[in-house]
């Protein structure tokens, strides 16, 4: 009965001040119950739009057998929800004020993150050119190994050239761990790396993982190792990158909505506790971002 589950103290506490909140601002239970009618009737027509949507774009269903369902389960939807909708004023606005704010911050961070890797794509350098480069300068390889995270599987980090720039050295060994997101719940170990010699000591590491599953760097490392590439987590220095971003850019995104996401990214989980990367062989290497 437990499986799956976790407990998160702040999360609860969080959900205690807010219920605890709630029943001192509504006083009746009616207004309460105005409130709680909105929420699950607007849950349950959003879910029917999006079965229309899984089963019509994912699945590939032809357009009747999608659409056929999802009339009869929005036709009874849509009848509640409307009905509730005349509660509104008596306190079903806190229903929908509520998922309205979760809605913005949700499509802020999406819409940022999609910026900040196009800010990065646009100044990454193909990993041919960088080994010309370490070829023709004969750049100075210190004896060690050297981890860096990349969110794009292709390209060179922004991490390593930050690094070559401030030391003009690379380690020995390289490699170029990205940790891509599959749309199966669950990738099967044999199926999650994808390992590249690229030359020079270069190696990339593909590691797809399902969205139920958690990402982890020693198992990634692991994995690798029995693959033939040997790589030691207690010897190995991993370079993570720490954008600090600045709402004076030219994108195309309202000036609050920067300030916005610029305040969800400070706030985000550190890459190295996610991951479950030790901490004391982590090397940030800070940037700024305009957005």
């Amino acid at each position: 009965e437990t499986k799956g589950q976790i407990y998160m103290p702040w999360v609860n506490t969080v959900m205690m001040v807010g219920c605890l909140g709630l029943a001192l601002a509504f006083k009746e239970s009616s207004r309460l119950a105005a409130a709680y009618g909105i929420a699950v009737t607007g849950t349950m027509t959003i879910t029917s739009i999006l079965y229309f949507y899984v089963t019509r774009y994912n699945w590939g269903w032809p357009l009747w057998k999608s659409l056929l369902p999802t009339i009869v389960f929005l036709f009874f939807d849509l009848s509640y929800f409307g009905a509730n909708l005349l509660k509104f004023v008596d306190g079903g606005w806190f229903t929908v004020t509520v998922a309205l704010l979760l809605s913005i911050v949700m499509v802020t961070w999406k819409d940022g993150r999609a910026l900040l890797a196009k800010r990065y794509e646009d100044a990454r350098v193909p990993v041919e050119v960088l080994l010309k480069d370490i070829e023709k300068y004969n750049l100075v390889r210190t004896p060690s190994t050297g981890v860096f995270l990349s969110v794009s599987p292709k390209g060179t980090p922004i991490t390593l050239l930050h690094l070559l720039k401030h030391t003009e050295s690379l380690p020995q060994r390289v490699i170029l761990l990205s940790i891509v997101s599959a749309n199966t719940p669950y990738v099967a170990q044999r199926k999650r790396l994808s390992i590249t010699d690229l030359g020079q000591g270069f190696y990339r590491i593909i590691a797809t993982y399902g969205f139920m599953q958690t990402p982890s760097v020693p198992e990634i490392l692991e994995i690798a190792s029995m693959s033939g590439l040997e790589v030691d987590i207690y010897s190995a220095t991993f370079y993570v990158g720490r954008e600090t971003v600045l709402s004076t850019g030219t994108a195309e995104m309202s000036r609050w909505r920067k300030e916005l996401f610029a305040f969800l990214a400070r706030n985000a989980w550190n890459v190295s506790t996610y991951f479950n990367i030790p901490p004391n062989r982590v090397v940030e290497l800070g940037s700024q971002v305009e957005l």
